[in-house]
């Protein structure tokens, strides 16, 4: 008795400490669950139920949202969203009590045609139960096709409701239908693509390389794509033994990152007056092309920047339009400038000292043989004249008065170097994909005589209009060269960033000034008389320069006008160019100067300018 006693009683503490050390594990268990893992196990959760149902179970890289593009009045210009592609995926086991792939799809197809969406039924069928593909090798079997995608473009709230179907809700006795999945498809929207197409630019797919999905393919959208394409985020899953993921303990190794948002200078609103303005001007004058500019004469912002003929993103994806029809030409051509180019040679001149306001110039009537080292050539003035001061060399545009300025006074050497000393020949840096450089003949190529004539009157270089028009605000700044911008700022969440660019004097104050001045009466008494109507007062200068050789015994010419305006304190610069001229029309006036009125008359209207002038008309 004593032994089976004895034998109870240890019994009894081994059954003991197995309870023990049983209570034990589980108090420990429940320690470590929920104090010691208290705070990763809330993170796993949150993040399975953040993500939606139909990502579940599916390991994959996942986009952040391309950013948004918007214009100086936050009209959006560019949005992204995504669509959806509705994929089936067979290889997923069945269980005894779940329908066929042909029942699954045909719920697939219900769901898709209640809420909706047009897609012929027939080849989503097909291709749902389509399992295999051809292979490419000549006599081989064909291949399982495991993952295939029945239907895309499925906007969010399709999405919504066909997940609904094959996921439902916890308080619902359906059964979730599995096989089935979503894949996002990056896309984008241009709500004003014929105002701002060249300037924007579009997204697409590589043709060569289309692994590398959306990106930007030209203007913000290239220049600046990392910023608005963002970053991806993976999310890791971990799989059975046969394979399958699941969600129990999935986790972000990177989340996804939103891309930045764009606030650019454009002013819709103005870019719609240019528009408008340089599309008649194409109507009416034979030429290949128009271009215009307006540009905030102290800062250096554009607000308008269009050119025609153009093209929208629809017109090339549909193949209505080439590439180059979406090419900025206002930033990306170059044209001689003709005698829009003058005011830069006299205010260098002025500044070296070798010309003054009293000099007198005699044109001989208009045509003169100027004479260099051992050659001569002969000069033409558009009219003709006789002595003209050196405000009138600029008013009247003499090409004689101002090639003796190039090639006596400054010389061809100095004639270079004033042309270098304002940054013509670089880029000015905007955010636009193939600005050149600028052309013109070396120091060391130069034929002095050409060079030292020509280039005094803007033939012998090239320039793009914007190069051009923002030099030229310097003339409205009291000599100060703001680095023209179009893009505004960047937001990152809830940080924006300013885009500031460089401001560097380029002139003597006393001598832009003066050189403005000149302008005013350039367009009282000149060659810009045309502007002399609006309700302000403007500074401007014409340019006409031929475009050499003729192209089948036809002349062509590059006519154009900029303008500050109002010329006491200017706020707006305006520069119009007409590429190509063919016809009896050609001078600059004539052609780029109504568009100019009208642009400068609508724009400062908008603007809240008050006339400094007349009564409004």
């Amino acid at each position: 008795m004593a032994i089976d006693q004895r034998k109870r009683e240890k019994i009894t503490r081994i059954v003991a400490l197995l309870l023990f050390s049983g209570h034990a594990l589980i108090v420990s268990k429940l320690v470590n669950v929920q104090i010691t893992k208290a705070d990763s196990h809330a993170r796993e959760q949150a993040v399975r139920t953040a993500r939606p149902a139909y990502k579940r179970g599916s390991g994959q890289f996942e986009r952040g949202r391309r950013g948004t593009i918007v214009d100086a009045r936050g009209t959006p210009l560019a949005l992204g969203f995504d669509t959806y592609r509705l994929v089936v995926d067979p290889g997923l086991e069945l269980g005894p009590e779940e329908p066929d792939l042909r029942a699954r799809l045909d719920i697939c197809a219900d769901a898709l045609e209640n809420v909706g969406v047009q897609f012929r039924r027939d080849l989503f069928l097909e291709r749902g139960l389509d399992r295999f593909f051809e292979s490419s090798i000549p006599g081989a079997e064909p291949r399982k096709r495991r993952r295939r995608v029945l239907i895309d473009g499925l906007e969010p709230a399709e999405r919504d409701y066909l997940a609904s179907v094959l996921w439902p809700s916890v308080e619902s006795d359906a059964r979730p239908i599995r096989g089935f999945t979503f894949e996002a498809e990056s896309a984008r929207e241009y709500p004003s693509s014929g105002l701002v197409s060249e300037i924007v630019g579009f997204v697409g797919q590589s043709a060569t390389d289309p692994e590398t999905g959306d990106r930007g393919r030209a203007g913000i959208e290239y220049a600046l794509d990392r910023l608005l394409a963002g970053t991806r985020g993976a999310f890791f899953c971990q799989r059975d033994g046969r394979g399958r993921e699941y969600d129990l303990n999935g986790f972000w190794l990177e989340e996804p990152r939103d891309g930045v948002d764009i606030g650019l200078t454009i002013d819709v609103q103005i870019q719609d007056i240019v528009d408008r303005a340089i599309r008649k001007v194409h109507a009416e004058v034979p030429c290949a092309a128009v271009s215009g500019i307006v540009l905030e004469t102290a800062t250096g912002r554009i607000l308008a920047m269009k050119s025609t003929p153009s093209a929208t993103i629809e017109d090339l994806r549909e193949g209505r339009a080439k590439f180059e029809d979406l090419q900025c030409r206002a930033a990306t051509h170059l044209y001689p400038p003709g005698s829009t180019f003058k005011p830069f040679v006299v205010a260098r001149a002025l500044e070296a000292g070798v010309v003054d306001w009293g000099d007198r110039f005699d044109t001989n009537n208009g045509r003169k043989r100027l004479e260099y080292g051992r050659g001569g050539r002969i000069v033409n003035d558009s009219k003709p004249h006789q002595i003209l001061s050196l405000s009138e060399v600029i008013s009247l545009s003499s090409n004689i008065g101002m090639a003796e300025i190039g090639l006596y006074r400054l010389k061809p050497e100095g004639l270079h170097d004033a042309i270098t000393s304002f940054g013509f020949g670089k880029r000015t840096g905007i955010l636009i994909p193939g600005e050149p450089r600028g052309d013109f003949t070396s120091k060391e190529k130069m034929n002095p005589l050409f060079f030292g004539t020509s280039a005094s009157y803007g033939q012998e270089i090239s320039l793009t209009p914007l190069q051009l028009a923002a030099r030229f605000s310097i003339f409205g700044t009291g000599g100060v060269y703001a680095e023209p911008t179009v893009v505004a700022w960047v937001k990152d969440g809830e940080r924006r960033v300013e885009n500031r660019r460089r401001r560097v004097r380029m002139v003597r104050e006393d001598v832009a000034n003066a050189i403005r001045a000149a302008l005013v009466e350039t367009v009282e008494t000149g060659t810009a008389k045309f502007l002399n109507e609006l309700d302000w007062s403007v500074a401007a200068k014409t340019g006409t320069a031929q475009i050499l050789p003729p192209r089948d015994g036809v002349p062509h010419f590059n006519s154009s006008v900029v303008a500050l305006a109002p010329a006491e304190t200017p706020r707006i610069t305006v520069y119009v160019a007409v590429h190509e001229v063919s016809g009896r029309t050609f001078y600059g006036g004539s052609t780029a100067g109504p568009a100019v009125g009208e642009i400068i008359d609508q724009t400062l209207r908008l603007l809240g300018e008050p006339p400094n002038k007349q009564e409004t008309r």
